[in-house]
C-alpha cells in the first residue's frame, strides 16, 4: 500500500523538461562546491599539522642539545663516586670535554692501519677492568671452586699463567729430536713439497713485518689448550718447548694438576669426565675459570686442542687489526666495537641445505674471544643455553649459544686474508697445501671444501681457492697433527736457521 502510494503522490507533480534540467545543473554544482571545500579545509589541517609537528620536533632537539650537557653531570659518565656537588661548579664546556674524553676511551676509536684484513676500519684494544656479574661458584652447572685440586692438594687451586715463560727456555737445538720428522732436508719432511713453501711465505711475512718488536707491547694474549694425563703429556712437552713460550698468558686445563707437565686440574659435573662425550662440560667449565681469574688481565683469549700449532705472532697482528670492521659483501658489518664481540675462527657450514645449514667455528684450529666476548659469553649464554649439555661437538655448541645469544653468525668477523686465503687451518699444512677442490677427499675433507665455498657465499668476493693459495702468509693455525715431532718440525722451518744448522 505505502508503494503505490508514493506512485500516485509523484504522479500528481508536473515538470517540464527544462525544470529538471535546471534543477539537476544546479545541485550538481552545488555538490561540487561542497566536495571541493572540504578538500580544500583537509589539506589546511594536514599542512597545519605537518608543520606543528616539525616545529615540536625541532624544538625538543634544540632543547636537548642545549640541556642535556647540565642535565647529566660528567661524574656519572665516567664512573667517580658522587662527592657533593663538586660537578655543579664545572662549567659547561668542562662537561663536555670529559664527556667526550669518556666517551673515546670507551669506544677505543684509536686507528691503526690494516694489515691483509678483509676489512676497511680497524681500532686497537685499550684494557680496563671488567664489572662482573657472576661470581666463582656461582656458574649454572659449573662444579665449586673448591673441586680444583692443585699439584700438591691445594684447595681451589688457581694456576700461574706464566708458568712457561718463567721456565729456562731451551734452545732450539736442544729440543729438536734427531728424527727423520724434525731434520729431514726441508720441503722433503711430513709438510711435504707444497707445505714447505707455504711455510716459507708465512717465515718470510714474519721477518719482513718484525712481528716480534711491533706486536709485542700492543695485545696481551692467553692461550687455554685442552688436554689429559697422561696422554696429551707429550704434546703439551712439545707445545711448552715451541709455540706456548710466546702467548702472554697459558693454561693446559687437564684431568690433574702437575707442576713438571703445568696441567692444571679442571673438572666438570659430565658423567663423561675428561672423555670426548664430555667436551663440552670441558670447554664451559674453561672459559667460566678463565673469565673467574684471568679477564681483567688479557686482550684475548684463544682456545685449542693440544694437536694444535700456533703462529702466535700473526694471530697477535691480527686480532691487534680487528676491533672494529665495516660493512663488506652487502652484509651489515657497521656496527660500532661497542655491540660487536670478536669471535673468530674457521667458519664451517654443516648441511648443504641452506635451511638446515648450522655455521659454526671449527675447535680444531681453535676460536678467538675478545675479553668482551668471553664476558658476554659466561654471563649469558654460558648460564642459560643448555646448561647441561652433554655433546663432544664443543665447538659447535659454543657457536650455536654464541649466534643464538650474542650475535649473528652472518656478522661474525670474515677471517681470510685479501685473496681469500685462509688463517685458521683445520688440517695439517701438508693436507692443506695438497688438496684441492677436485678430486678424492675424506670426510673431513669434504666439509671443509664445502665450508670454504661458504665462505664467499655467506661473505662475499673472493670466491673459494685451494691448495697453497688456501694458506695466508698471515696464518694463524694448523691442526691435526698425529705426532708432536710435527709442532717442532714447524718450529725449526719457521725460526730455526734456513739450512738447518740446528740439527747438525
Amino acid at each position: 500500500m505505502n508503494i503505490f502510494r508514493r506512485r500516485k503522490v509523484v504522479s500528481s507533480f508536473r515538470f517540464d523538461k527544462r525544470t529538471i534540467k535546471g534543477a539537476t545543473e544546479e545541485a550538481s554544482a552545488s555538490g561540487k562546491s561542497r566536495v571541493l571545500v572540504k578538500k580544500n579545509s583537509s589539506k589546511r589541517n594536514v599542512l597545519l599539522l605537518a608543520f606543528l609537528c616539525i616545529t615540536l620536533y625541532f624544538f625538543l632537539f634544540f632543547f636537548y642539545i642545549l640541556t642535556t650537557p647540565l642535565l647529566t653531570p660528567t661524574h656519572l659518565l665516567s664512573g667517580q663516586v658522587d662527592k657533593g656537588n663538586e660537578h655543579a661548579k664545572w662549567s659547561p664546556q668542562e662537561q663536555l670535554d670529559s664527556r667526550q674524553q669518556n666517551k673515546n676511551k670507551i669506544r677505543m676509536n684509536r686507528r691503526i692501519p690494516v694489515e691483509g684484513l678483509n676489512t676497511k676500519q680497524v681500532t686497537i684494544s685499550i684494557r680496563e677492568t671488567w664489572k662482573k656479574e657472576i661470581q666463582p661458584g656461582n656458574h649454572a652447572n659449573i662444579p665449586d671452586p673448591s673441586s680444583r685440586i692443585g699439584p700438591n692438594g691445594e684447595v681451589g687451586y688457581v694456576h700461574d699463567p706464566e708458568f712457561i715463560t718463567k721456565r729456562s727456555p731451551q734452545s732450539l737445538p736442544l729440543i729438536l729430536q734427531k728424527t727423520d720428522i724434525t731434520c729431514a732436508k726441508p720441503g722433503e719432511g711430513h709438510e711435504g713439497a707444497d707445505g714447505y713453501i707455504a711455510l716459507q711465505n708465512i717465515r718470510t711475512h714474519m721477518e719482513q713485518k718484525a712481528h716480534h718488536e711491533k706486536i709485542k707491547d700492543g695485545v696481551k694474549l692467553f692461550c687455554a689448550v685442552y688436554t689429559y694425563a697422561p696422554g696429551g703429556n707429550l704434546f703439551t712437552q712439545a707445545i711448552q718447548e715451541t709455540w706456548g713460550k710466546r702467548c702472554d698468558g697459558f693454561l693446559f686445563a687437564s684431568s690433574e694438576s702437575n707442576q713438571t707437565t703445568g696441567h692444571t686440574h679442571l673438572p666438570t659435573n659430565s658423567p663423561h669426565g675428561f672423555g670426548y662425550k664430555g667436551m663440552a662440560q670441558r670447554t664451559r667449565a674453561i672459559l667460566s675459570y678463565l673469565y673467574d681469574n684471568f679477564l681483567d688481565d688479557y686482550d684475548y683469549f684463544h682456545l685449542c686442542g693440544d694437536d694444535t700449532y700456533l703462529i702466535v705472532e700473526n694471530l697477535k697482528a691480527f686480532l691487534k687489526s680487528t676491533q672494529k670492521w665495516e660493512a663488506q659483501a652487502g652484509l651489515d658489518r657497521s656496527v660500532p666495537i661497542a655491540e660487536n664481540y670478536l669471535f673468530a675462527g674457521f667458519q664451517f657450514s654443516w648441511g648443504r641445505k641452506k635451511s638446515s645449514t648450522t655455521h659454526y667455528l671449527g675447535g680444531g684450529s681453535g676460536y678467538s674471544l675478545s675479553a668482551k666476548a668471553l664476558k658476554a659469553f659466561v654471563e649469558g649464554p654460558l648460564q642459560t643455553c643448555n646448561p647441561q649439555v652433554e655433546n663432544p661437538s664443543e665447538d659447535m655448541y659454543v657457536s650455536n649459544c654464541f649466534d643464538e645469544y650474542l650475535m649473528d653468525s652472518k656478522n661474525w668477523i670474515d677471517t681470510r686474508d685479501y685473496d681469500g686465503a685462509h688463517r685458521y687451518h683445520q688440517l695439517s699444512v701438508d693436507r692443506t697445501s695438497t688438496f684441492g677442490e677436485k678430486g678424492k677427499h675424506d670426510f673431513m675433507e669434504k666439509v671443509i671444501i664445502e665450508s670454504m665455498k661458504g665462505y664467499a657465499i655467506r661473505n662475499g668476493p673472493p670466491g673459494a681457492v685451494f691448495r697453497q693459495a688456501a694458506i695466508s702468509n698471515s696464518s694463524i693455525a694448523f691442526h691435526k697433527h698425529l705426532d708432536p715431532n710435527y709442532l717442532r718440525r714447524y718450529e725449526l722451518l719457521l725460526y730455526g736457521s734456513s739450512e738447518l744448522m740446528e740439527c747438525n
